[in-house]
């Protein structure tokens, strides 16, 4: 809920967005929202990709009326059964429409007054479900945008008498937040409130100097994660991340930071944004060299949030988008020869282990999600196809025998390996010999003569 703001169609990556458009292309709007209810009742939903395919969705075909009968129907759902995921999921939906396609979907406030601010249409008509959505939306608060609660504030929820007394609850819940985002409610604009804003900076100043002697996250802020989030996430990280705030201690700040982000106290996206901010702030004294866009720091990150068990699969896909990105940097252009399996390539350290920590993970469990996103964006371009064909062949000739639970891991991989790229056969060079794929290649080099031995494999 705190970050779907985020997943639009601008910021997208151009490979995901590819991807989307080509199949949307030959989906109509009823075969693309029928993927889009199943996508919801999956056991795990991975909002980011679902959220970006929305963003699509709405660009591609202009039109929401089936994606507002979803919506009803998620709605339906959740208050004739208090199910609290399909009201999750009617919210993001519906916020997520209005800010990616206002041309054609309601705004949000005119939404939420439809659906909950007449008496004649409002899903929380008895006491049960009203109870239900304000226990919901205060709920949501601490992850709330200032936008949405004002929404909230100016076009209300009906109200039966007897209802009142808990909405009122809500109201004064949501001015709190407010008021601690420094929003002003009536003007639609931050407070500007000096003393507080001094506290705050203070605290930080505490907190930057008990890291730096220390060299550990003091227990000052490992607190207000937990028990004061919503002065942690709206007053405390704000100063500590803004790059014009303690110039002279930055390294320090990108050091407690970084801590804090591999504790999982902020997002992957809002250290991102951190980072952006550090190298685009130009100062004659000073530079934040936090950057992670060379090879072994962003992998060696990565590596070590999946071997914790710590990193949410959004905030993983999200470094893989990033990493996927750099190497499609090193990409030569108007490549028609074959691809050499044998050749050194940039990034192959990082990547390589990164492949056998996925390769290892398959064997004792289901394919996870941040497996597909990487095996999907290992497909996405020749220099990272070229990766993926290298470690494959590294894998045949290093390993003795392959047992079953290996093949078929192996053959997981091999699948990502497109046989044609552009138009053409995707060729394969190893040894002196050109293959005319990937699969081909592997064919010679394992013991695998008849095409049922072929198909078994």
């Amino acid at each position: 809920m705190s970050s779907h703001h985020n997943w639009t169609y601008k910021k997208c990556s151009l490979w995901l967005l590819g991807i989307f458009q080509k199949s949307m292309q030959v989906l109509n709007v009823e075969q693309a929202t029928t993927i889009l209810c199943k996508a919801l009742n999956s056991k795990e939903v991975n909002w980011y990709m679902l959220l970006t395919a929305l963003s699509v969705y709405v660009t591609t075909y202009q039109d929401c009326r089936l994606l507002i009968g979803l919506i009803e129907k998620l709605l339906k759902g959740a208050f004739e059964c208090l199910d609290t995921e399909n009201l999750v999921s009617a919210f993001l939906l519906a916020r997520h429409a209005s800010q990616e396609a206002p041309q054609i979907f309601p705004p949000y406030s005119s939404w939420f007054e439809k659906y909950f601010g007449f008496s004649d249409t409002t899903y929380a008509s008895s006491s049960r479900t009203f109870a239900f959505l304000v226990k919901f939306l205060c709920e949501m608060v601490p992850f709330e945008q200032p936008k949405y609660l004002k929404a909230h504030l100016q076009k209300p929820a009906h109200a039966s008498p007897k209802c009142r007394v808990i909405y009122h609850d809500y109201v004064a819940l949501a001015k709190t937040r407010l008021q601690d985002f420094e929003v002003a409610d009536e003007k639609n604009a931050f407070s500007d409130d000096v003393e507080q804003l001094a506290q705050v900076r203070g605290f930080v100043q505490k907190c930057i100097e008990d890291f730096s002697a220390k060299g550990k996250i003091p227990r000052a802020v490992i607190e207000a994660s937990i028990f004061k989030k919503p002065y942690f996430t709206g007053q405390f990280l704000p100063v500590l991340l803004n790059p014009k705030n303690f110039l002279e201690q930055r390294e320090v700040v990108c050091s407690l930071v970084q801590g804090l982000l591999q504790h999982g106290k902020i997002s992957q996206e809002r250290y991102d944004r951190f980072v952006n901010d550090c190298n685009s702030k130009e100062t004659d004294d000073t530079t934040c060299d936090v950057e992670m866009n060379n090879e072994v720091p962003l992998f060696e990150h990565l590596l070590t949030q999946l071997r914790s068990g710590r990193m949410q699969n959004k905030d993983c896909e999200i470094i893989i988008l990033r990493m996927i990105e750099e190497v499609r940097k090193n990409e030569r252009e108007g490549q028609h020869e074959a691809l050499n399996a044998e050749e050194e390539l940039p990034y192959s350290n990082g990547v390589f282990e990164l492949l056998h920590f996925a390769a290892e993970a398959c064997s004792h469990q289901p394919l996870q999600p941040w497996i597909q996103c990487l095996l999907l964006a290992m497909g996405s371009s020749l220099s990272t196809v070229h990766l993926l064909a290298v470690f494959l062949r590294r894998q045949l000739t290093t390993t003795e025998a392959m047992d079953k639970q290996g093949a078929k891991i192996f053959s997981q991989f091999l699948l990502s390996v497109p046989v044609m790229w552009e138009d053409k056969p995707l060729k394969i060079s190893f040894a002196g010999t050109t293959y005319t794929s990937m699969h081909e290649a592997v064919f010679s080099w394992l013991p695998l003569a008849t095409l049922q031995e072929r198909r078994q494999f």
